[in-house]
């Protein structure tokens, strides 16, 4: 320990106990006045002097040879001179001419130890020294605050200062007066030690960084630095597989001959599988390990899952997965749970014509030439026709891909049933005002108690609250339980308990229910596991794909795709999204996850509408004056062209364009 603050009554007394504690000299050591002693409240209370004593180096000591060094920079003084320097005195002082020395406010003169007022003559022998008064003092302070996720911790410095008075530099002369400028240094009365005491007092003990905290108390500057930093887990890996085979339909263009033809070979098919045929592996789950936070606790990573497989067609050996029968496969992949089936596939050669008659077939349609005026193919899977779709109507379970054109026809990818959507939409409208009304409960119940009220009965507020701010949720209850009796079936899980719930609470408003501190919570999980129920039975997971379309009608309950020219005078309704690099003159686009298009509008006066919901964006390179876009219940009708359009509802709920 080379320094060291003190307190005293006064400052020669401050003075005695930091030279005791360092066990030094007073001839050994510097000393700084940080604050004078003041009297208050007529003597009853006295402010303390606080001084800094520092012990002096080897050269110090020995007379600095800094101080020689400047000295003999700066030449010897003529006899009988004082000059002031960086805040230090020199002089040189004989007996037959001796300098003065006049101290100033906010300056203490020290000659040999000794605090001289007035005027004072400098004698050949004496040490003099200039004290700087502290005008103003600011400790500074700091916090540490720690992430949500007890990983890291972070120290706050709010760096204080010390303003002080320091001599102004004189010019050698006779006689000096001392004249003062203010200076503020940063100033921190916290130490090292202060910090990892509260990092103890907070349980923080792992992860520390002592460096870091050194280093932040150096700079002297107020700003956030991380201090301590825990071990975050290593996530596992769920269990997978990996396939062996393609199982996607292949969205390949064709290959253009040189003699201007088209190579359709180049396409690849609905892909089939043998019996016996591997299909892929199935690799087990990785262990995640534990973290540690800075408190020294484990942190355990995610669960891993493994991997299951369902579906029909096929077996499993050794974690390999075989084909038991031969036909095309599809894969629904939302892992860790894998759908496979081995489907039976039809490959139609030539056109669908009135000659060959309708199509119709459980698994998968492949169909190398066109399909016909009046003429209809359904598969429960997949569908796949090389040309063009003349006034047909297509159905397909999973996914059409029309290579080429479709003209006056209608498509369908995959079904939405419209009272499974409606219990959906209704089950999530219900969560949401129930648990509006519980933080309404949950408010009331608070002010009670800054009241200082007994128990609350919750009864009677929800009572209040139903009859006053939820004023339909008794009527919507009503109808939610009509419409889960008409819609829903065995299949769901916990039904009957939830009406029965919902019954005794918001019904017959049970109190013995009500005032159980969870049922809102118990409620509220059981409505998520019936909306997640539905919402993952109607995620979409149709695909369309096509070509060109004119004068046509196309459903999917997926996303729609259209990879030619354009489209005229057709009308697209998709649950998923709608992309093309092509131009939408006349007709409607309705996509529920967004629509993205190159170019929209005709110019001549024929209505394009492109809609979405509220909360989906609309992307147009090109719109003309035609092009209307609906998002929400929001309408926007172009008067102009105008290009790069990113269109959806600002915070206010009006359509911006960027």
């Amino acid at each position: 320990m080379n320094s060291i603050e003190a307190k005293g009554r006064n400052v020669e007394e401050a003075i005695g106990i930091a030279l005791k504690q360092l066990k030094e000299d007073r001839e050994n050591v510097t000393i700084e006045v940080l604050e004078h002693p003041e009297d208050r409240l007529f003597g009853l209370f006295v402010k303390p002097a606080i001084v800094k004593v520092t012990r002096k180096t080897k050269n110090e000591a020995d007379g600095s040879d800094e101080e020689k060094k400047e000295t003999d920079e700066r030449g010897p003084l003529q006899p009988g001179m004082i000059e002031i320097s960086d805040g230090n005195v020199r002089h040189s002082a004989i007996e037959e001419s001796k300098p003065t020395i006049i101290p100033c406010e906010h300056l203490t003169v020290m000659i040999n130890g000794k605090k001289v007022t007035g005027k004072t003559e400098v004698q050949p022998e004496d040490n003099v020294k200039i004290q700087k008064d502290v005008i103003a003092k600011e400790e500074g302070s700091f916090d540490i605050y720690v992430d949500d996720s007890k990983l890291s911790a972070t120290l706050d410095i709010i760096v204080g200062f010390i303003e002080q008075s320091v001599p102004l530099d004189v010019q050698p002369a006779t006689s000096v007066e001392l004249k003062a400028k203010t200076v503020k240094t940063p100033y921190i009365s916290f130490s090292k030690a202060n910090i990892l005491q509260q990092l103890k007092e907070r349980n923080i003990t792992f992860g520390i960084d002592e460096n870091a905290v050194e280093e932040a108390l150096e700079r002297k500057q107020s700003g956030e630095v991380t201090i301590a930093k825990g071990e975050p887990p290593t996530e596992g890996k769920d269990g997978y597989i990996e396939f062996y085979i393609q199982y996607e339909m292949s969205e390949q263009k064709p290959k253009l001959l040189e003699d201007g033809t088209v190579d359709f070979r180049e396409i690849r098919e609905i892909p089939v599988v043998e019996v016996g045929e591997k299909i892929g592996i199935i690799h087990e789950p990785t262990e995640g390990k534990h973290g540690r936070t800075i408190q020294n606790r484990p942190v355990q990573p995610r669960k891993v899952h493994e991997a299951i497989v369902k579906g029909r067609g096929f077996f499993i050996d050794n974690n390999t997965i075989f084909a038991s029968e031969s036909g095309t496969i599809r894969v629904r992949n939302r892992a860790p749970i894998y759908e496979i089936d081995i489907i039976q596939k039809l490959v139609h050669h030539g056109d669908v014509d009135l000659k060959s008659g309708n199509l119709s077939f459980v698994g998968d349609i492949e169909i190398t030439g066109n399909v016909e005026e009046t003429m209809s193919v359904e598969a429960d899977e997949r569908i796949l026709i090389m040309h063009n779709v003349h006034g047909a109507t297509i159905e397909a379970g999973n996914e059409i891909y029309v290579n080429r054109n479709i003209i006056r026809s209608k498509l369908t990818v995959g079904k939405v049933d419209d009272d499974e959507l409606t219990v959906k939409d209704k089950t999530e409208e219900l969560l949401n005002t129930i648990k509006s009304l519980e933080q309404s409960v949950l408010q009331l119940v608070l002010a009670n108690r800054k009241s200082g009220l007994p128990k609350t009965d919750i009864v009677p507020l929800v009572r209040i609250l139903m009859e006053q701010k939820f004023q339909s949720l008794s009527s919507d209850i009503n109808k939610y339980f009509q419409l889960l009796h008409e819609h829903t079936n065995n299949e769901v899980v916990q039904l009957n308990e939830l009406i029965d719930l919902l019954h005794k609470a918001f019904v017959l408003f049970d109190k013995q229910l009500l005032n159980d501190e969870m049922i809102f919570l118990t409620i509220e999980e059981k409505l998520t596991t019936l909306y997640r129920y539905f919402a993952e039975k109607l995620e979409p997971t149709g695909k369309l794909t096509i070509g060109q379309a004119q004068q046509s009608e196309a459903f999917c309950n997926g996303d729609i795709y259209l990879t030619g020219r354009g489209a005229y005078n057709s009308k697209f309704h998709a649950e998923g999204k709608f992309v093309t690099n092509g131009f939408i003159r006349g007709g409607s686009i309705f996509a529920k996850k967004g629509i993205e298009v190159n170019e929209v509008g005709s110019g001549f006066g024929v209505e394009t509408i492109l809609s979405v919901p509220a909360t989906e964006k609309i992307i147009i390179n090109h719109a003309k004056e035609d092009t209307v876009i609906q998002i929400g219940k929001r309408i926007y009708r172009f008067v102009k062209e105008k290009r790069h359009i990113r269109a959806q509802l600002d915070e206010t709920g009006v359509i911006a364009l960027s």
